[in-house]
């Protein structure tokens, strides 16, 4: 466990590039040039173009805010805006959700079930913040701002969630 939020929330953005690079358009479902490695004289598909990667990396980088205290969560939010951003992208990229199985890594998150999914848990883990008082007393404008991304991330990626 980093306990650098920045840098964590780096290397999701790092994750995505790796996948994208691994899963370019026009062969969503097919390995190609791109996503294969040479070992030993033989290709194969690149770790980031398998459900493997998303399957081992879920548990964390779906957190559950469930136990964690406003500071912890607040800590947390450029991590959590990275991992939505990561999420939406493996929803609506043409065959990325059902390549990668989202579906079925979201099976291994601790909690998870058709009705407390990690986006549920996200909205109630932020809806238990807001709920303590006016914008202006729940932090900085920063946090606040992150706040806003975070509802508006949520309700995105809910929206593409079916």
């Amino acid at each position: 466990h980093c306990p650098y939020e920045n840098l964590k929330a780096s290397a999701v953005g790092w994750l995505k590039d790796e996948i994208l690079m691994a899963n370019p358009p026009g062969a969503p479902n097919t390995p190609n040039d791109l996503s294969m490695e040479e070992t030993n004289e033989k290709a194969v598909p690149s770790i980031f173009a398998t459900p493997t990667c998303i399957a081992t990396l879920a548990p964390h980088l779906f957190l559950s805010p469930a136990n964690m205290d406003k500071d912890e969560f607040s800590a947390h939010e450029s991590f959590f805006l990275a991992a939505l951003n990561l999420y939406y992208l493996l929803l609506t990229k043409e065959g990325l959700n059902e390549k990668l199985d989202l579906p079925g890594a979201g099976a291994q998150i601790e909690g998870s079930g058709a009705d407390d999914g990690w986006l549920s848990r996200l909205d109630r883990g932020l809806r238990r913040f807001e709920d303590r008082g006016p914008r202006e007393e729940r932090g900085s404008m920063e946090n606040g701002m992150h706040m806003n991304l975070l509802e508006g991330m949520i309700a995105m990626c809910k929206g593409k969630e079916t």
